[in-house]
């Protein structure tokens, strides 16, 4: 017999809400589409002529710019044709180093990039993320929104705070922002957001996350080992 407390639970609006399936046909699908382009690449005298599928003339401008400046032409060929899953696991095994992943990272498509990390679990990118994004220095990201979602007053706001925290350590701008934006970038990093109700309005929120935050999880499955 079913408890009376769980009928009157299943009951409140909350759990009235059914799971989003995944529809790779529209594009409702996070990792591993079926519908993914296949990694390719051809180079012919130092140019990139066709990446995952598609010919230079059918570039769009993230592809042309990809192409021209974000692959290590040196080695794509060697990287291309690297197993994804053999560099899945060097990108979390303490044994190899960031240089030697770089040597791969670098040098592959979009295609194979989403590949490579659709082998990885949660915690397995997290480990990866930990590895490759190394910084020379602490810094703290934030970011800047408003509770209107007004796009333009996001864009000067946005242009405003990084004024601000470019003259964070050299005496420009409002101190009492500066201390604003890099509050809210070090409580976010516990899960917080802070509010500005004070320094340009009560529209105004700002957030991020401190050193230790990490970006958006990638696929489920985790390393077949």
């Amino acid at each position: 017999m079913r408890s009376k407390r769980f009928e009157y639970l299943d009951q409140r609006p909350v759990n009235q809400d059914g799971y989003a399936k995944e529809w790779p046909e529209v594009g409702f699908i996070a990792m591993n589409s079926p519908f993914d382009p296949t990694p390719s690449i051809k180079i012919v005298n130092g140019e990139v002529v066709e990446m995952d599928g598609k010919t230079k003339d059918e570039f769009d401008m993230l592809d042309a710019f990809i192409a021209r400046y974000a692959i290590n032409l040196d080695f794509a060929e060697e990287a291309m044709a690297t197993d994804s899953l053999e560099i899945a696991r060097m990108l979390v095994d303490i044994n190899v180093n960031r240089q030697e992943c770089l040597k791969y990272t670098t040098a592959v498509t979009p295609a194979k990039l989403v590949e490579i990390v659709g082998n990885l679990s949660v915690l397995e990118a997290m480990m990866g993320i930990t590895k490759m994004r190394c910084r020379l220095k602490p810094a703290n990201q934030c970011h800047v929104t408003n509770v209107k979602d007004n796009m333009v007053q996001i864009a000067a706001d946005a242009a405003e705070a990084a004024e601000d925290a470019a003259g964070y350590g050299g005496g420009t701008g409002s101190g009492r922002k500066r201390q604003l934006y890099r509050l809210s970038g070090r409580r976010c990093g516990a899960g917080h957001r802070v509010r500005q109700e004070g320094a340009d309005g009560p529209d105004r929120q700002a957030g991020g996350r401190g050193p230790g935050g990490c970006g958006d999880a990638a696929g489920s499955g985790g390393l077949r080992r």
